[in-house]
């Protein structure tokens, strides 16, 4: 592998490298006086969702930095996917060779030709709401709030949370309460909710008219799989009544499974308003 990437132009190799601006080792860490290419080493065909957010989330000072997650045992397409969707590289070793399945994103946080893009980008992706929709005080809330500011701060896509707590008119009057909430959803383009054991009435109010005026239908429901005799009755009520709704219905079984699947969701609703923008996702 060594002597692949100095044939390929990077004559300081470094193993079990730590770089600046990194989260994580790299396996193997290669440079020459511009750019750099970090690889991750994979000997199973999985990569774990813990590795794949840790390694995303590096903004290098170097101008040029890609990343890439080499298999070198096998390949799991869906994880393979799962990579290449937070704009890793994917590449596998074969006969002496180094075969790029997927290429990586820039990870540098100066480079000028991502700050132009950029800048092109916000003309037509100006800012992308987000509704979490749960019961106050949750894990899940903490979690999409976090989801969106790690999107937001990472990739410096211009993605907000709409908090309905934050609003000064949230402790008024339920009735108040209610009007805020309409008014949010109807400037909210991605609505993600998580429904567990207990029900809400307000969560309920959320869900039932995130129908009537999310009108992209980037609806994203998530419900927690427990038994239904372990769900309050009004909960089971309201699944009951998305079945057969234009929504994403996704099982979560504990709170890491619901950070894994939101962030996934959320990555990728985000990718398609660029894609259908017509302009570049910045990973």
């Amino acid at each position: 592998m060594v002597g692949i990437l100095k044939e390929m132009g990077y004559p300081h190799v470094e193993l079990e490298s730590s770089p600046e601006g990194f989260n994580v080792n790299a396996d193997i860490y290669a440079r020459n006086s511009n750019k750099a290419m970090a690889i991750f080493l994979r000997n199973r065909p999985h990569v774990p969702e813990f590795l794949i957010h840790r390694i995303a989330t590096t903004k290098s000072p170097i101008l040029d930095v890609r990343i890439y997650i080499v298999f070198l045992a096998g390949l799991d397409k869906d994880s393979a996917e799962n990579v290449s969707l937070y704009g890793i590289g994917v590449a596998k070793l074969a006969h002496g060779e180094l075969e790029i399945l997927s290429p990586s994103i820039n990870f540098s946080d100066r480079a000028p030709e991502k700050e132009e893009k950029l800048r092109e980008a916000a003309k037509k992706v100006s800012q992308i709401d987000v509704f979490p929709s749960t019961i106050q005080n949750e894990d899940e809330r903490e979690a999409i709030v976090s989801i969106v500011t790690e999107i937001r701060e990472t990739h410096q896509v211009p993605i907000f949370e709409k908090l309905v707590e934050k609003d000064r008119r949230y402790t008024i009057t339920e009735t108040e309460v209610r009007k805020n909430i309409v008014a949010y959803l109807k400037e909210t383009d991605i609505f993600v909710c998580a429904l567990g054991e207990k029900h809400s009435k307000m969560v309920d109010f959320e869900v039932r008219n995130s129908f009537r005026y999310v009108d992209n239908g980037r609806i994203i429901v998530l419900v927690k799989s427990v038994s239904k005799n372990k769900r309050d009755r009004k909960q089971n009520i309201l699944i009951n009544w998305l079945q057969g709704r234009k929504h994403k219905y996704l099982p979560y079984v504990d709170i890491a499974d619901f950070v894994r699947t939101v962030r996934k969701q959320l990555y990728l609703e985000v990718r398609s308003f660029y894609t259908e923008a017509g302009v570049e996702c910045p990973y």
